[in-house]
């Protein structure tokens, strides 16, 4: 989602396009998704950036956004209970779901500026391509160098803490030139965000192998 939602803009703008309604809006709810990292972003920065601004209900309006999966999985895991299960066993379901919806809302957290500096990238690259230059609107590349770029190796961490850092010191020398008394509150964030890549690399780390279920050579059986 992100660069080929926006490509779309002329035909969801043409009324002259024979799109049913409900196209056309599920259209227009794709480019507000690919917006959401990035207002929420933009929000976090500017409550932060702007004198007395009303920080715990703004920043809590975004952080409350981000838990959705988590309020969401709570409420339904311990309001709909099923039969033929135990409560002691309902219990332990509901609540591993729930920390799973909370360490999903925390991952999205940490992500957050990197992803809000995906979109926005995506974005103005299409957005240039299509009114602009009129070029590369179908640029594809090969799963190889998809694999190259999404590999787990040290020079792609280095250039994703590069692109991490540029990011969290922009925002904090917005901070610091707008409202230097909020750099207490955004400084955990930030590092958060500075952090973020080393934290998708982990996450993304392939599992270790189990040697108990491993596959063992053939042993042969000398059974003369």
């Amino acid at each position: 989602m992100g660069s080929g939602d926006w490509q779309l803009l002329p035909w969801i703008f043409d009324l002259r396009q024979g799109y049913a309604h409900d196209r056309r809006w599920k259209m227009f709810d794709n480019l507000r998704r690919s917006l959401s990292a990035p207002g929420a972003l933009f929000l976090l920065v500017a409550t932060w950036a702007i004198p007395n601004a009303p920080q715990s209900i703004l920043i809590g309006f975004v952080l409350t956004a981000l838990a959705f999966p988590a309020i969401q999985a709570l409420i339904s895991e311990f309001t709909t209970f099923r039969r033929g299960i135990s409560l002691g066993t309902h219990l332990r379901t509901a609540g591993e779901n729930v920390l799973w919806a909370i360490g999903n809302s925390l991952v999205s957290l940490t992500l957050l500026a990197q992803h809000a500096w995906l979109m926005l990238d995506a974005i103005v690259r299409t957005l240039v391509r299509l009114f602009i230059t009129r070029r590369q609107l179908l640029n594809w590349i090969t799963a190889l160098e998809a694999k190259s770029a999404s590999g787990h190796g040290i020079k792609n961490l280095i250039l994703s803490l590069g692109s991490s850092s540029s990011l969290v010191i922009g925002a904090g020398a917005v901070v610091l030139l707008f409202n230097p008394a909020g750099i207490k509150v955004a400084a955990p964030f930030l590092l958060l965000w500075w952090l973020a890549p080393i934290v998708a690399r982990v996450l993304s780390l392939p599992p270790k192998l189990d040697q108990a279920e491993s596959l063992q050579p053939r042993i042969a059986c000398n059974c003369a």
